[in-house]
């Protein structure tokens, strides 16, 4: 059975990936997991840390778009939302598209790009970065940043598919 996720080992991004496939015409739901991004990216340009082994990083297409500019302003929020409720609360959101653990370190984040097409958004993109081991984490992130196997007693087989149910339905 095909459940819409394309596996990679290592991509520059998922983000640049999905947007190949979305031009392409994939459908929505379309989804692509990766083990480590050669340029991985969060809001503003940041750089992601995305070494194989570290994280989990999934990207989402959401076509039909959203039209309303509020709905589609929302939609980090209600990914993280969707996100940390797969996670069983393990995780919280903080305004605008962090993942954080209780303690306010960042766990990861929600990267959301639209692309227009004749005025109108044509799809949007959701990306998801979460940091899965600790022991990977580099040194200079140590003190701001958390990994999910810190916070839960196992961390879940099924991670990537409960990221991307979770954004599938957020």
């Amino acid at each position: 059975m095909d459940d819409g996720i394309r596996r990679h080992a290592t991509v520059t991004s998922t983000q640049d990936v999905l947007r190949d496939l979305a031009r392409g015409g994939a459908p929505g739901g379309t989804a692509v997991v990766a083990d480590a991004q050669s340029a991985g990216r969060g809001s503003n340009g940041r750089t992601w840390e995305s070494p194989a082994g570290m994280g989990l990083y999934a990207s989402v297409l959401v076509r039909p778009a959203p039209a309303a500019p509020d709905r589609l302003a929302a939609l980090p929020l209600r990914v993280g939302a969707a996100v940390a409720d797969a996670l069983a609360g393990a995780v919280r959101v903080k305004w605008p598209n962090d993942l954080v653990a209780p303690d306010g370190r960042k766990v990861g984040g929600v990267l959301v790009e639209a692309e227009a097409s004749g005025g109108a958004v044509a799809f949007v993109l959701v990306g998801v970065g979460l940091n899965v081991r600790s022991a990977l984490l580099p040194a200079s992130l140590r003190g701001s940043a958390a990994a999910l196997d810190e916070l839960v007693d196992e961390v879940p087989r099924d991670l990537a598919e409960r990221v991307v149910a979770a954004v599938r339905t957020a």
